[in-house]
C-alpha cells in the first residue's frame, strides 16, 4: 500500500511513505470514478445547459433562408397575399422584384404553401409579406412550436393555429396565435440541439393597427387575376378579385379604394378590406444547447474534481499522522513526568 503514496515528497526516500497515505491516494481515484458516474447520471436525468446570442436576421442575397411558420387563412372571404419571394425564385437569386411577384389566394381554412413563407429582413418597408382579407380584424392564424425540454434531444410542443375563429367550447382557453390587421413584427427564437436539430419558435407583435389597404403598391388590389395558392389554378372570376368590374378595363375602382364600413358603421365586419404587412425583427435569438457529457467537457470536469480531491486528501494525509505523533509524544512526556523526570517543551 505504501507504494501508492503520492503525497510523499520527492526528496524523501520510499521508506518515508506510509500505508495510510497510500490508502488515501487510492481513495482519490475511487471518489473520482464515483463522481464521474454521478455527474453523467445527473446530467442525463435533467435539462442540459444553454447559451444564447443575438444574430443578424438574414438579408436579401444572404446564403441562409428562413421560413415563417405554417399559416392558415381564417377569414370568411378567403385571403389574398403577396409572398416575400416570387414563386420559383429565392432570396439568393434576387427574385423579389415587384414585377416578378403574383397575388395568391387561399380559401378559408387552407394553409399557405411552405414555398411562399420564405422571409428575410430588408431596409425597404415596401418589401414585406402583404396580405388582404375582407371583414374581421384577424385574417390568419399560425402554428407555434416551443421547446419544452433540452437534453440529448429537444422536446417540443406545437400549438396548431385554428382554421376557423368560431371556437369549439372544448378548445376555449387554449393558446391561439393570430395575425391582426395593420403591421406585425415577427420575432424568432432558434434553438439548436446537441444532435444538430433546430427548432424555430415564432411569435408576432402588432406594431400598427392601421389596416388600410395600400391601393397603389399592393398588386392584389388591381390584379386582373389571382393564383390559387394550393392548386396553381388561375382565378379570374369576380368573387376572387379585389378589382371591381374586372370586365371593364377602364374602371380602376377596387375594393381597396372603396374601403368603407357597412351601414352600421362597424369596421369589424361588412365589406371592409383589411391589410397586414409582416416583417421580421432585424435580429433574432439563437439558443444553443450545451452538451455536458462531451469528452472535452468531461475531461475538464474530471481535472477540476481530481484537483479538489487531491487537495483534501493531501491535507488528511498530513494532518492524521501529525495528530497521532503529537498524541504519542504527549503520552510519553506524561509517563516521564510521573517517574519524576523533568523535560523542557523543546524536548517534546
Amino acid at each position: 500500500m505504501r507504494q501508492f503514496d503520492k503525497f510523499n515528497s520527492p526528496p524523501l526516500s520510499f521508506t518515508d511513505a506510509s500505508a495510510l497515505s497510500g490508502l488515501i491516494s487510492l481513495s482519490t481515484y475511487v471518489f473520482l470514478v464515483a463522481y464521474l458516474v454521478w455527474y453523467i447520471i445527473d446530467s442525463l436525468s435533467g435539462s442540459f445547459p444553454m447559451s444564447s446570442q443575438s444574430v443578424v436576421f438574414p438579408q436579401r442575397n444572404d446564403k441562409t433562408e428562413v421560413s415563417l411558420p405554417a399559416m392558415h387563412c381564417v377569414a370568411d372571404s378567403g385571403c389574398w397575399y403577396i409572398p416575400f419571394v416570387a414563386e420559383g425564385a429565392s432570396a439568393l437569386q434576387g427574385g423579389t422584384n415587384p414585377g416578378d411577384k403574383e397575388c395568391y389566394y387561399l380559401n378559408k381554412g387552407e394553409t399557405m404553401p411552405a414555398s411562399h413563407r420564405t422571409i428575410f429582413h430588408d431596409s425597404d418597408p415596401v418589401d414585406s409579406f402583404t396580405a388582404l382579407w375582407v371583414g374581421k380584424n384577424f385574417g390568419f392564424s399560425y402554428d407555434v412550436t416551443k421547446v419544452t425540454g433540452h437534453g440529448l434531444k429537444l422536446d417540443t410542443e406545437t400549438f396548431v393555429g385554428p382554421k376557423d375563429l368560431e371556437l369549439d367550447p372544448a378548445t376555449e382557453g387554449e393558446p391561439r396565435f393570430l395575425l391582426y390587421k395593420g403591421a406585425s413584427l415577427f420575432n424568432l427564437i432558434r434553438t439548436k440541439g446537441v444532435d444538430g436539430e433546430e427548432v424555430d419558435t415564432w411569435t408576432n407583435t402588432v406594431s400598427s393597427e392601421d389596416g388600410s389597404p395600400d391601393d397603389q403598391q399592393n398588386i392584389c388590389c388591381n390584379a386582373p387575376d389571382v393564383v390559387h395558392a394550393t392548386t396553381g389554378d388561375v382565378l379570374s372570376e369576380s368573387q376572387y378579385l379585389m378589382k371591381l368590374n374586372p370586365g371593364n378595363p377602364g374602371n380602376q375602382d377596387t375594393k381597396c379604394s372603396n374601403n368603407q364600413p357597412n351601414q352600421q358603421g362597424d369596421n369589424n365586419s361588412g365589406n371592409v378590406v383589411a391589410q397586414v404587412k409582416v416583417r421580421p425583427l432585424p435580429t433574432y435569438t439563437e439558443v444553443t444547447v450545451e452538451n455536458p457529457i462531451h469528452p472535452l467537457t468531461i475531461f475538464s470536469v474530471l481535472g477540476g474534481a481530481l484537483g479538489s480531491f487531491d487537495l483534501i486528501a493531501s491535507w488528511v494525509a498530513w494532518a492524521v499522522p501529525r495528530a497521532s505523533e503529537e498524541v504519542i509524544l504527549k503520552r510519553f512526556g506524561l509517563a516521564l513526568l510521573k517517574e519524576g523526570v523533568k523535560i523542557g517543551d523543546d524536548q517534546l
